[in-house]
């Protein structure tokens, strides 16, 4: 259930990127306040969605859930607690989504810190911002691997790599 409300997330912050790309900018041409308003709203609900799907991977990880195939993939049962943390952006995948994360984290940063600027020219900032999210939430709904199930699930997830059998 976690893995399939993270893709959920990931597949909802992908449509209000769109939009934060798409209508702030046709608002900033066209004079529409309202349209221009929605960027900030925008930006704050995609970083919602992001951490909430970052996170729910995160515990994925914590929990050895290896019904997620990423998680089977890349993590062990004999992994102590912060490799199987670190292991969550290890991957291609999660590396991916953790780049989608903190872009999407500046750009609420930007959104939150920019009341001082014209609303025309936040709105264009942070459309720009929200046309270049949805190209990496595409590929991180789009690789199999990410938060898809894995059948049957492994009992101890993946094996260690050498460099990853000891600490020291």
């Amino acid at each position: 259930m976690t893995a399939e409300l993270g893709s959920f997330c990931l597949v909802l912050a992908l449509c209000v990127t769109l939009l934060q790309g798409v209508l702030p900018l046709v608002g900033a041409q066209t004079g529409r306040t309202a349209w221009m308003s929605l960027a900030r709203p925008a930006a704050t609900v995609s970083f919602a969605l992001l951490l909430l799907a970052f996170g729910l991977l995160s515990w994925c990880f914590y929990d050895n859930d290896f019904s997620v195939l990423y998680v089977a993939q890349n993590s062990n049962t004999l992994l102590p607690l912060q490799f199987r943390l670190a292991a969550v952006w290890g991957g291609h995948e999660g590396s991916l989504l953790l780049w989608v994360f903190m872009l999407t984290g500046w750009t609420f940063a930007i959104s939150v810190l920019s009341k001082q600027l014209d609303l025309a020219m936040a709105s264009r900032v942070l459309a720009v911002l929200g046309l270049i999210t949805p190209v990496s939430c595409c590929l991180c709904c789009a690789l199999p691997t990410l938060l898809s199930a894995c059948c049957p699930p492994l009992k101890t997830g993946a094996t260690l790599t050498p460099c990853c059998k000891t600490l020291g």
